[in-house]
């Protein structure tokens, strides 16, 4: 069928209304219950892509043109700035790290590989897994909520959590163990499916061959999770610089990991959202915070946020067969 074949280059060369066009003629083969909702101009560092959004069950899923795509990571293209190198030269020297930085990034990355991704329904945020929403009224509730009357979110012996938002109403839910053959027989009960780890690389990076979705650079004197913008910094030297984005170390917003992606994605923004896909013991998009709760050098807490990132020795994280506090992201198959 001719919607499974769509690719990258074609679909950037759409016009709005021919975007528009081809997203409601696939509606058309998408169970009924997937609604096309419409198409929005999307500016994503130095490029512009259309995104054409799709609702299930309350959801927003991005469609993802396909690709014939390198994906992967060559460290030895990687020209690390100072601030990086002085960051990951004390870290190395507090945990006794012998290799380089070139070698240490290429050891955490995937290797380069030609891959051929076929077109997606992806979901445009990832969804915690292990979460059962319960009653706030149940007397447990109350009682956490009055025991502690300052906290914004309450979480007892990983087994509930509780959470005031800002107009004054309460979110409960109950914390229920998951296995990896648990989330994916529940969302294929649904006729989605997970991303295989090749998939999730494509769609976080979307073709870039840069360290991280939105190129090299990083600052050094933060993590990732630390001073949560107000404002966007304005763009405009992004596109003069050819990706290379001259920022001031003590600039108080730097945000280019919390954009969503080129997709329209909200993705590898956080390290402790990480993101379990179709292989078993495989998570993508962060370390569960491992590193910044370590206490390891700022480039190290960055690092996660990495498209090409994979840490093997995360795997022994993933023994015990429970995910909760883990994230996934639905796909919806074409036919």
């Amino acid at each position: 069928m001719y919607y499974r074949n769509l690719q990258l280059q074609e679909w950037k060369s759409f016009s709005e209304p021919q975007a528009i066009y081809y997203a409601k003629k696939l509606a058309n083969y998408l169970p009924q219950d997937i609604k096309f909702m419409g198409i929005s101009s999307h500016s994503y560092c130095h490029q512009k892509n259309l995104i054409a959004h799709f609702e299930y069950a309350g959801s927003l899923f991005s469609l993802i043109p396909g690709a014939e795509v390198q994906i992967g990571y060559d460290a030895e293209r990687f020209c690390p700035t100072k601030e990086q190198l002085s960051s990951f030269k004390d870290t190395a020297e507090e945990y006794g790290i012998e290799e380089d930085i070139t070698t240490y990034v290429q050891s955490i990355t995937t290797p380069l590989r030609n891959v051929t991704i076929l077109p997606l329904l992806v979901e445009i945020q990832p969804q915690e897994i292990g979460l059962e929403p319960i009653s706030h009224t149940e007397p447990e509730i109350q009682n956490l909520l009055k025991q502690h009357p300052d906290s914004r979110i309450i979480e007892v012996n990983n087994k509930c959590r509780v959470e005031r938002v800002k107009d004054g109403a309460v979110s409960a839910w109950q914390i229920v163990n998951k296995t990896h053959s648990d989330i994916t027989a529940e969302i294929a009960s649904q006729g989605l499916r997970l991303l295989t780890s090749d998939e999730w690389e494509y769609i976080c990076g979307a073709g870039e061959k840069t360290l991280f979705r939105w190129g090299d650079a990083c600052p050094c004197d933060r993590y990732p999770t630390d001073n949560t913008p107000k404002e966007r910094r304005r763009r405009t030297e992004w596109a003069l610089s050819g990706g290379k984005i001259p920022f001031e170390l003590d600039e108080p917003d730097w945000d280019f990991h919390l954009v969503p992606n080129l997709f329209g994605l909200k993705i590898a923004q956080n390290p402790y959202v990480w993101e379990i896909v179709a292989e078993e013991n495989v998570v993508r998009g962060g370390d569960g915070g491992c590193n910044i709760c370590g206490g390891v050098g700022f480039f190290m807490g960055w690092l996660p946020l990495a498209t090409a990132y994979w840490d093997q020795s995360i795997t022994e994280w993933l023994d015990e067969g429970d995910l909760s506090d883990s994230f996934v992201r639905r796909v919806i198959p074409i036919p």
